[in-house]
């Protein structure tokens, strides 16, 4: 499926209310602020200006269609946390390039939403999709096996009890996440499997790439920045998260460039935490 057959699709196919206009404020704040305008002109350049801002404008399209309905635990829609984390990417960093934008835009549709990474490589090629799969947890499900034995056993005999299935394994990931989402019987479970996939996650973040560390960045101080209606027990688990995985050191052989990164968002990020830690008088 190649990107002009995507275009022509969504010229067609996509709902009038959600299709971004050449003149919405979206647009405009990405044509001052992206870097292809400040390349010096050629032949190429009206090709180059078309060819990322359509690809921008999709991402956002497909992102706000996919997460339409959403909700955070803060009761915030999950869209507008995607607008804020590519806001700051155009505010903290100078000429943010195109791909750094869509990244941004669809950070979380792998993780939440039915997309799956093979739609992403089609529209936008392998370095973004792959990209965002490094930013996107795993589904709960498939952490059951590192349970511990009398846990699986827990597990087991519940799944056996609402749909008379003896072993969890006969069941596709999709179902059980269901599952473990929404049942308070097994809450100790799907807590214990979210510390796992957490710990499991969070201590990659130094293993990413340039742009996915500055996406990664960024929606965490979206996250610390946005905790009204969040239950105190949440807040002092997103600022132990960012205490113990985001202040890590950077090797000697890494560029410069991402030194900068970090050390420009480790400062933010402790701005951050202190207000909080004043502000809920958490010690």
């Amino acid at each position: 499926m190649s990107f002009r057959w995507v275009i022509r699709w969504y010229e067609t196919q996509w709902y009038n209310n959600l299709w971004i206009q050449w003149f919405d404020s979206f647009y405009s704040l990405v044509k001052n602020l992206l870097s292809i305008w400040v390349f010096e002109k050629d032949e190429s350049y009206e090709s180059i200006e078309w060819y990322d801002i359509y690809k921008i404008k999709i991402a956002y399209q497909i992102a706000k269609n996919a997460h339409k309905w959403q909700m955070r635990s803060n009761w915030k829609k999950l869209f507008e946390h995607l607008e804020r984390v590519w806001r700051l990417i155009l505010d903290i960093f100078p000429n943010p390039s195109a791909n750094e934008i869509i990244i941004a835009i669809l950070h979380d549709i792998l993780e939440d939403t039915d997309i799956k990474y093979e739609t992403l490589k089609n529209i936008f090629w392998e370095f973004i999709a792959d990209t965002v799969f490094s930013l996107s947890k795993k589904n709960l499900a498939s952490y059951v096996e590192k349970l511990n034995e009398n846990e699986k056993k827990s597990f087991e005999e519940y799944l056996r009890s609402i749909w008379k299935i003896t072993l969890y394994k006969e069941w596709n990931y999709k179902e059980l996440e269901k599952v473990i989402r929404k049942s308070k019987k097994i809450a100790k479970i799907k807590n214990k499997l979210v510390k796992i996939r957490n710990k499991e996650f969070f201590s990659n973040i130094e293993k990413l790439n340039d742009t996915g560390l500055k996406v990664k960045f960024c929606d965490r101080i979206d996250n610390l920045r946005n905790t009204k209606w969040c239950e105190i027990w949440l807040i002092k688990r997103k600022i132990k998260e960012t205490e113990k995985f985001f202040f890590f050191r950077i090797e000697t052989d890494r560029s410069n460039e991402r030194k900068k990164i970090v050390e420009i968002w480790q400062r933010l990020l402790r701005i951050e935490i202190n207000k909080l830690k004043r502000l809920y008088n958490i010690r």
